[in-house]
C-alpha cells in the first residue's frame, strides 16, 4: 500500500534534521548530510520550508566562513542563490491550484473569525463553518480542508483572547530559554514558523514534536540554573 507523506511535514522533518546535525562532531560528514538535506528540501518543493532552509543555509555558511572554510561556504551560498532565483519561477506560480485554494481558505477563515472575534466559535464548529463557506464560494477543492494556519485556527475556535494567550505562552518560553541551546531554540522557531502554513498541532506528530522540544529547552534552562547555583555555592 502506498503511503502519502505531506510535503510540508516532510520539509519540517528535513529542517529539524539539518539543525540536529549541528550536534555532530564529525565536521565533513555533518556538512555533507546537511547539503544533501537542503537539496532534498528544494526537490520536494515545500515552499515555506524552503524559505527557512535558505536562512539555515546562510547560518551554516556564516559559521563556515568564521572557521575559514570558504569553499564549503561558497557551495552553500550558490545553492541558496539557485533556490532564490528559481523560487518564483518554479514554486510561486499564481495560478497554482494549491495557492488559489489557500487564498479561498484564508478568505473564509477571515470572514468566519469576524462572527465571534473575541471568544471564537468553538473548536467543534470550525470545520462545519469552513465547509459552509467553501460551498458558498464554490471552492470544490477546499472541501474538508482546515484553515492551513494554526494561528488562524486558534482565532476561529478561541477568538483573539485564545490567540493572545497562545502567543504569550510561547513568547515566555522563548524569553525564558534565552542563552540555552540555540539549536533546540531554532527547532522550536521552525515549528512556530510552519504554523503560518499548516495546522501543526492538529496532528499527533506536531503535538509530540512541539512538546518534545519545549521540554528539552526548559530542561536545558533548569540544568544551566542548577550548574550556576552549584558553582556559586562552591566559590
Amino acid at each position: 500500500m502506498s503511503q502519502f507523506v505531506h510535503k510540508a511535514y516532510l520539509g519540517i522533518n528535513i529542517l529539524i534534521s539539518i539543525v540536529l546535525l549541528e550536534f555532530w562532531k564529525t565536521k565533513y560528514l555533518k556538512l555533507l548530510l546537511q547539503l544533501l538535506l537542503l537539496v532534498t528540501l528544494v526537490v520536494f518543493k515545500a515552499k515555506a520550508q524552503i524559505i527557512v532552509g535558505i536562512l539555515l543555509g546562510a547560518y551554516i555558511a556564516y559559521n563556515l566562513l568564521k572557521k575559514q572554510k570558504s569553499i564549503l561556504a561558497l557551495a552553500i551560498i550558490i545553492l541558496g542563490f539557485v533556490a532564490v532565483l528559481n523560487f518564483n519561477k518554479v514554486y510561486g506560480k499564481i495560478k497554482n491550484l494549491t495557492l488559489s485554494s489557500r487564498v479561498e481558505i484564508a478568505k473564509c477563515s477571515y470572514e468566519i473569525s469576524k462572527e465571534s472575534f473575541l471568544f471564537g466559535i468553538g473548536v467543534g464548529d470550525v470545520k462545519n463553518r469552513l465547509n459552509e463557506c467553501y460551498l458558498q464560494k464554490e471552492c470544490n477543492d477546499c472541501t474538508n480542508l482546515n484553515s492551513h494556519n494554526y494561528y488562524m485556527n486558534i482565532l476561529l475556535s478561541s477568538g483573539v483572547l485564545g490567540l493572545a494567550l497562545f502567543i504569550f505562552s510561547y513568547a515566555k518560553i522563548i524569553l525564558y530559554s534565552k542563552g540555552t541551546n540555540k539549536e533546540l531554540l531554532m527547532i522550536l522557531l521552525i515549528i512556530l514558523f510552519s504554523m503560518l502554513f499548516e495546522n501543526i498541532y492538529s496532528r499527533m506528530w506536531g503535538c509530540l514534536s512541539g512538546g518534545l522540544f519545549i521540554n528539552l529547552l526548559l530542561s536545558q534552562k533548569l540544568i544551566n540554573k542548577n550548574e550556576s547555583f552549584i558553582s556559586t555555592k562552591i566559590q
